[in-house]
């Protein structure tokens, strides 16, 4: 008696290529940003228009590069977006329409410069100090950016601020010249950026490359490391009366540490994932 054995074979399964994605940058400097700026307003005045119709009437080829350049403008505080809607802002205006008092632009254009989240950050690092030459190195290392993007971003944050008068001679401007006037206080419930295209910063914790773990804050005086797929889980609310319990437990340790108490009776919690 022969026995006839059908086998089957599996699909074959290929392993998806991990993409290193830069947090969200202006991809124009200021000073290219500000004429696309002024020729929407020209375009479309008060009245909201889609990502599309910006990219038609700035003559771009739809696809990444266009969508990126509408993009910084929304970090730059030029664009409002609310879900797929744009309009021109007041800052815009501020910056193309001045009237006597060229005050008003220069201020607007130094707002303008410090609204991308990144700037804010480098600004308040570097006030008052020379702007590193090597400022590529740091954005790879500290800001978790791609290498084949972080020399374009450096040069791209020096120019803005020359251009804005916030960087003169290499120095970044004190903390008196820094202060956001409050002549425009950008209104972005949703992000300017496509997100096909680029992640914003802040979005979740970056991962260290060299050990692999992601710093979890728990508050102001309590961070720990975690793995990259416990923070995965975490966000996507797995195990979350678990987690919620072990916070609550290095809470108090924390807070028992800060006021020298004794936290020798602190429960040992730990966190699994499923």
């Amino acid at each position: 008696m022969f026995i006839m054995v059908l086998m089957t074979e599996e699909p074959i399964k290929t392993k998806k290529r991990s993409v290193h994605r830069s947090p969200a940058y202006p991809s124009v400097d200021l000073e290219k940003a500000i004429p696309l700026a002024q020729k929407l307003n020209e375009k479309f005045q008060d009245d909201a228009f889609s990502r599309d119709n910006a990219v038609t009437e700035l003559g771009l080829q739809k696809g990444g590069d266009a969508f990126r350049k509408i993009a910084a403008l929304g970090h730059f505080g030029l664009i409002d977006r609310k879900g797929s809607s744009y309009k021109v802002t007041s800052l815009t205006k501020q910056i193309i329409f001045p009237g006597d008092d060229e005050k008003i632009k220069q201020t607007a254009i130094e707002n303008a410069a410090k609204n991308p989240k990144l700037y804010k950050t480098l600004i308040i690092s570097y006030q008052g100090k020379q702007l590193p030459t090597a400022l590529h190195h740091r954005l790879i290392t500290n800001e978790n950016f791609n290498q084949s993007v972080a020399g374009k971003v450096a040069k791209d944050f020096k120019k803005s601020m020359e251009f804005a008068g916030i960087l003169k001679n290499g120095i970044m401007a004190g903390s008196e010249k820094n202060a956001i006037s409050q002549v425009y206080e950008p209104q972005q419930p949703d992000s300017p950026i496509d997100e096909d295209e680029e992640i914003k910063a802040g979005d979740a914790p970056a991962k260290n490359p060299a050990t692999g773990v992601v710093p979890f804050p728990l508050g102001p005086d309590i961070t720990v490391n975690l793995s990259e797929k416990l923070v995965r889980d975490i966000t996507l609310g797995k195990f979350g009366d678990k987690f919620a319990k072990a916070l609550e437990a290095l809470e108090k340790l924390g807070k028992g540490e800060k006021d020298g108490t004794s936290t020798s009776n602190a429960p040992d919690t730990s966190v699994e994932p499923d």
